[in-house]
């Protein structure tokens, strides 16, 4: 199977490489990810602990699908596409909530978030997700004060806490 192709991008987010996806992750080279958190009508927030399996902070929590915007595409398009893989959603369009920079020694990508809002049923990709549910959005704060979070999911929620509504 071929690897996936990630473009690099330069301190404005314009694309200046394409590199495979493991280059990227060893070397901490700067690109693009997006990321949605997903909400119910009964303004409950869909939260996840990672596979075990997972290679990089297996069996922590998140609160964003997501993950590399691949070569070519388009930051919602990845943010689509991983909603999809990742709990079984298969939307349209999302709602474009901000955009970030996560820069530390082992990742540095630029992202945006996104939010949706849904009452279909979840169907968890085994390979990405132990287990997830939804929560009350007035016991997230709690939650992640109570379980190990993955490390870009923290530092996203604290960025945007205010607008996770």
């Amino acid at each position: 199977m071929n690897e996936e192709m990630i473009d690099v991008v330069d301190e404005n987010d314009k694309v200046i490489d394409v590199k495979p996806r493991s280059e990227i992750k060893n070397k901490a080279i700067l690109h693009r990810g997006a990321h949605t958190f997903v909400l119910n009508s009964k303004k409950e927030i869909f939260v996840h602990q990672r596979a075990s399996k997972k290679k990089d902070e297996p069996l922590l929590w998140a609160m964003f699908t997501g993950g590399f915007v691949s070569s070519g595409e388009e930051y919602e398009e990845a943010a689509l596409r991983e909603l999809e893989e990742e709990i079984g959603i298969k939307a349209d369009r999302l709602e474009f909530i901000g955009d970030y920079r996560y820069k530390v020694e082992t990742d540095d990508w630029f992202g945006k978030l996104y939010r949706y809002v849904s009452d279909e049923e979840i169907r968890l990709q085994e390979e990405e997700i132990e287990q997830g549910f939804f929560i009350p959005l007035e016991e997230l704060g709690k939650f992640v004060q109570e379980h190990e979070m993955k490390d870009s999911d923290l530092f996203t929620y604290k960025k945007f806490k205010d607008m996770i509504k």
